[in-house]
């Protein structure tokens, strides 16, 4: 069984898990690569066919600072303060209508044995959790850790200059579920 820190990847291939592979594409994480990328091909060509650079996910993080006070200027004010980044990454690559590119004609993911950390940890029943938010926090910090120089960096940079780049799948999924469309059993709408 496969694990990535110190969690095992799920298994399940039901209607549920595979409503992401209809509107987006997972994230990689810099050990996906070595499973990804067949032996002896070159790996920029094959990134260009089968990978887009992506903006990442928007993150917030609470942190503490210390401001002037303005009641009273001689003091300092501790208050809590949100930081918006993005862990830039790769994310498959997409069809035309946002659909993961390994999905295939029956539903299922072809390449389900080696699929990426977004595909093979979080599924159609995965609920946010410490242990989910951990595991994600440890896919991020592993994908910043590595380093510029590392394939998985030298990989997005060429697909931005090829322009090969993520840029629209949030607003897909968006769009599908503003327009009412099925994620599964259920109906999804926006709230106005």
């Amino acid at each position: 069984m496969r694990t990535e820190f110190g969690a095992e990847r799920t298994s399940c291939a039901c209607d549920a898990c595979q409503r992401c592979c209809r509107f987006l594409s997972a994230w990689l994480i810099p050990s996906d690569l070595e499973r990804l990328i067949p032996s002896g091909v070159d790996p920029f060509k094959w990134a260009q066919s089968n990978l887009l650079a992506s903006p990442g996910p928007l993150i917030v993080q609470v942190v503490e600072q210390e401001f002037l006070s303005r009641r009273k200027p001689q003091r300092c004010e501790r208050r809590l303060v949100r930081r918006w980044f993005r862990v830039p990454g790769l994310v498959l690559a997409a069809n035309a209508d946002g659909s993961c590119k390994f999905l295939s004609a029956t539903g299922g993911c072809s390449i389900h044995e080696v699929n990426p950390f977004g595909c093979a940890f979080f599924d159609g029943h995965a609920h946010r959790s410490p242990g989910s938010d951990r595991l994600l926090r440890a896919g991020l910090t592993s994908s910043i850790e590595v380093g510029p120089k590392h394939l998985y960096h030298r990989l997005r940079q060429h697909l931005i200059r090829q322009g090969c780049a993520a840029l629209g799948q949030s607003r897909n999924l968006l769009l599908a579920l503003a327009s009412g469309a099925s994620l599964g059993s259920e109906r999804h709408a926006l709230p106005k």
